[in-house]
């Protein structure tokens, strides 16, 4: 009868090597086949997630629209609302430190621009929209039409401040002019956004208007944001 010997201690170790290299590749596949599983899963599921956030983009826009600004109302009298009757609704006006409450559109009261400054507020109080473009020069109009709304309510303005930063002459095509420039800032409570949309109800941010005078007559020839350098 033969006799089996046993197996050595190193060939025990050896098969006990293999063992364990041939488990380490069988997992290292499964984990390699379930990491393209997801993958693909991941991939298919892209079109969905980019279709949901954009989703989410046109709610959030449409909330800013629908909930940030009051609802238009184009036969609301402002001017038999108490609450913004209290309000400050003066149009304080600023030439070099000189500070006027203006107290109405006669230039005798006080001067052109100012005067100029007096009826503009009071277009807009009015929600007088047709009378609006008569404020701007030609080229203005021309050049940047967006800034005459085919519409708007009365806008009930407060907070008015309009300050003069320089004063020279200017050659333009109506010949030479006197070129102002100024910081406006206001407020519009219950803001409605049919006239301005870039400040939510009663915040402010400041404009930056140049004003042509031409003779006797007065015209905003540009309007902008003062820029985060100046603030």
């Amino acid at each position: 009868m033969e006799n089996n010997k046993p197996s050595s201690k190193r060939e025990i170790s050896e098969k006990r090597d293999a063992t364990v290299a041939k488990k380490r590749i069988k997992t290292t596949v499964i984990v390699v086949l379930a990491a393209l599983l997801l993958l693909g899963a991941f991939v298919a599921v892209i079109p969905l997630l980019t279709d949901f956030i954009a989703s989410i983009g046109e709610e959030e826009e449409a909330s800013f629209n629908e909930w940030l600004f009051f609802e238009p109302d184009y036969s609301r009298d402002i001017l038999s609302d108490d609450v913004y009757l209290s309000l400050n609704r003066r149009v304080y006006y600023d030439r070099f430190g000189e500070v006027i409450d203006v107290p109405s559109a006669d230039p005798l009261d006080s001067s052109d621009s100012a005067a100029f400054f007096y009826r503009y507020f009071d277009c807009l109080v009015k929600g007088d929209h047709q009378s609006y473009p008569s404020f701007f020069t030609e080229e203005c109009i021309k050049k940047d039409p967006a800034l005459i709304p085919e519409s708007f309510t009365m806008q009930a303005v407060y907070d008015i401040n309009v300050k003069l930063f320089n004063s020279s002459a200017k050659q333009t095509a109506y010949g030479e002019v006197r070129a102002e420039i100024y910081e406006v800032s206001y407020r519009i409570f219950e803001n409605n956004g049919t006239f301005r949309t870039d400040i939510l109800p009663d915040e402010t941010r400041t404009l930056v208007f140049e004003v042509y005078v031409i003779g006797e007559e007065v015209k905003i020839n540009s309007i902008g944001h003062r820029s985060v350098s100046d603030k």
